[in-house]
Order: structure tokens, then sequence, then C-alpha cells
């Protein structure tokens, strides 16, 4: 899923609106999950 991204750096082409949205919530959800990222009760970080 990440492919497009690293593609699109090394070729110097902006990718679309609707490719970088999924590809940014799988990283943020990656990143969260590497660091065991539980929410809080209060839903304050």
């Amino acid at each position: 899923m990440g492919y497009p991204l690293p593609g699109a750096l090394i070729a110097q082409n902006a990718l679309a609106a609707e490719t970088l949205e999924p590809l940014a919530e799988c990283a943020i959800s990656v990143f969260l999950t590497a660091w065991d990222y539980k929410p809080s009760s209060s839903g304050v970080l």
C-alpha cells in the first residue's frame, strides 16, 4: 500500500489527495501501533 509514495518522491511527481489520504492514515496507524498507543479514557492525548 505504501509503494506509490516512495515512487512519487523518487520521480518528483505529486500524488492526488485521494491517494495521499489513505497512505497518511495507514502511516499514522502503523506509527501508533508501533508505539503501543492506547487512547486515554478522557480522550486527551
